[in-house]
C-alpha cells in the first residue's frame, strides 16, 4: 500500500511553483538592493567625513604659517600639509571607490531585477495561455 503524501499546489502545477521562485527572488533581489543602498549610503557619509576632516586638519596646519615664519617652518609645514594630504587622498580613493562599486552592484541588482519580473510576466502569459488552450479545447 503506497503511503499517502500531502501535495501543495506548487507540486501539482508547475506554472504556479516558477511564479513562487519568481516572487522569492524578486524578494531576495529588493533585499539585497536595500542593503547595497545601505552600503553605498553609509560609505558615502563616510567619505564625506573624510572631506570635512581633512579641510580641517589642512585649514590648520595652513594656519602656522605667518608673515614671521622661517623657511625651515615654512618647508616643515609644507612637509607636514603634503603628508596629510597625501594621507586624505588615500582614504578619499578608497572609499570613492566602494561607493561607485556599490552603485555599479546595486544597478546590476536592478536589472536582474527587471529580468526576473520579465520572467514573471512571461510564465504568467503562458499560464494564461495555457488556460485559454485549455478552455477552448473543452468547450
Amino acid at each position: 500500500m503506497a503511503q499517502a503524501q500531502e501535495q501543495t499546489i506548487s507540486d501539482t502545477n508547475p506554472l504556479i511553483a516558477i511564479m513562487q521562485a519568481s516572487a522569492s527572488l524578486q524578494q531576495a533581489q529588493l533585499t539585497n538592493e536595500q542593503v547595497n543602498a545601505n552600503t553605498t549610503e553609509l560609505q558615502a557619509t563616510k567619505l564625506n567625513d573624510v572631506y570635512s576632516n581633512a579641510n580641517d586638519d589642512l585649514q590648520q596646519i595652513i594656519d602656522k604659517l605667518n608673515s614671521k615664519s622661517s623657511t625651515n617652518e615654512i618647508n616643515e609645514i609644507t612637509a607636514q600639509y603634503n603628508l596629510a594630504s597625501s594621507k586624505y587622498s588615500n582614504y578619499e580613493n578608497v572609499l570613492s571607490s566602494n561607493v561607485q562599486t556599490q552603485e555599479t552592484q546595486t544597478q546590476g541588482i536592478a536589472q536582474d531585477q527587471k529580468m526576473t519580473v520579465e520572467f514573471a510576466m512571461d510564465a504568467n502569459g503562458v499560464e494564461s495561455y495555457l488556460g485559454n488552450l485549455l478552455s477552448s479545447s473543452m468547450g
